[in-house]
């Protein structure tokens, strides 16, 4: 196990899920069926969802059909609770919830999530999923633990927001499958970065793969009422000195928008977020694509007056014209990037960036304790509390906003 108190390894995996909820069927689609996914649609094509792959448990209007087994059962609170019977989601319309939500660190475990339950200004989590946990092997989908969590917060009337990882941000774990670095047509299938390792996504191989899963992924949550929004990596690869010899800049911006079509393609009904930062000269066409396909952005650290290149452009052309989204990390708070106040932190995302979401980490039981000044429970939980609100406008590019 790392012996980063912020980090959870993967051993967190249920495996007495039952047989619906762990899904392991081979793929039906094609790699034709995966590039038509990803053509250009415009906002009138993306409400219309892939087909379901055969043998997975599909939702419907009023939910999942599964059952998903819970890891423990929500501790009792005073707290909000959900519908007798969540609204139907359907036609063109887009689950919209925008608000304050809290960041788990990797693999965190669900009792993690009990701190905002009984905190209504809270409305959910933003988790995030390894490629490799999701697909451990080639065609074999395993979307146990999003079931187990969506059932765990959605008990107590939250969401979740999750995101798709396709790197490592350290040499002691993995997030991307096996049959990536075996299989030759995948070139290695991975690259290494400063600190860990990237899927090779400016491959259009490699990315044909990542649609298939997010079609995968389309197919199952995209109708679950308390899936809030699925979100990408960010954009920046993170190399130090060994950028491979076949990597552009250009080529990678192609890839990200062509799979970010596929993405929305797959999920119409929700708020779909491109996790963007920086990717010099080419952020302006990747932060119009999610904009003409009814798309958004993420930022992976809100830095008052330090605006990221996404950030510059939504501040000065896309200001509440699509959703936006932004993380406020550790390093935000008090890190490598300064020492930041939580309410400095919120005026900047939704004062000049516009924020619909501001998503705030949560550190651990013993950060709290140590850190009060900068923890979730003692620093932004009452600055929360205090400044509830963030822009709940429904953009533009959206439409038709679900709010019920």
């Amino acid at each position: 196990m790392n012996t980063n108190t912020n980090t959870y390894e993967p051993n967190m995996r249920n495996k007495s899920i039952p047989a619906c909820n762990r899904i392991k069927t081979k793929t039906k689609y094609t790699w034709a069926a995966a590039l038509a996914g990803a053509l250009f649609l415009p906002l009138s094509a993306v409400a219309v969802p892939p087909p379901p792959p055969s043998g997975l448990c599909i939702s419907t209007g009023s939910g999942s059909n599964c059952t998903p087994t819970l890891v423990a059962p929500p501790p009792p609170t005073s707290g909000t609770t959900p519908p007798t019977n969540p609204p139907p989601v359907s036609g063109n319309a887009v689950k919209w919830h925008p608000g304050h939500y809290m960041k788990v660190y990797r693999n965190a475990p669900q009792s993690d999530f009990n701190i905002i339950f009984g905190e209504p200004n809270v409305l959910g989590v933003h988790a995030e999923y390894s490629w490799r946990e999701l697909e451990p092997q080639k065609g074999v989908y395993d979307f146990s633990r999003i079931e187990s969590d969506l059932a765990y917060l959605s008990a107590k009337g939250k969401r979740l927001i999750i995101r798709v990882s396709d790197r490592a941000f350290s040499l002691s774990y993995k997030s991307t499958p096996d049959y990536l670095e075996k299989d030759p047509v995948y070139r290695g299938g991975i690259s290494a970065t400063k600190n860990g390792t990237i899927a090779r996504i400016w491959d259009p191989a490699v990315m044909d793969r990542l649609i298939l899963l997010y079609q995968e992924l389309g197919a199952r949550f995209n109708l679950e009422p308390y899936l809030e929004a699925i979100a990408t990596q960010e954009t920046a690869p993170g190399f130090a000195g060994n950028k491979p010899s076949d990597y552009s800049r250009s080529a990678h911006a192609t890839q990200l928008k062509r799979g970010l079509r596929a993405l929305k393609s797959a999920f119409p009904n929700t708020v779909v977020l491109e996790g963007a930062n920086f990717l010099a000269g080419e952020i302006p066409g990747i932060i119009d694509n999610a904009y003409q396909i009814g798309a958004g952005a993420l930022g992976p650290d809100l830095i008052p007056n330090r605006p990221t290149d996404s950030h510059q452009l939504i501040s000065t052309t896309y200001k509440g014209l699509m959703p936006t989204a932004d993380i406020v990390s550790a390093p935000v708070l008090c890190g490598k990037e300064g020492c930041n106040s939580p309410i400095d932190i919120y005026n900047y995302g939704t004062k000049i960036l516009g924020d619909h979401y501001i998503i705030w980490v949560r550190f651990g039981t013993k950060k709290d304790t140590a850190t009060t000044k900068y923890s979730f429970r003692y620093g932004m939980l009452p600055i929360i509390n205090a400044n509830p609100k963030t822009n709940s406008s429904c953009p533009k590019n959206i439409g038709i906003c679900n709010s019920n």
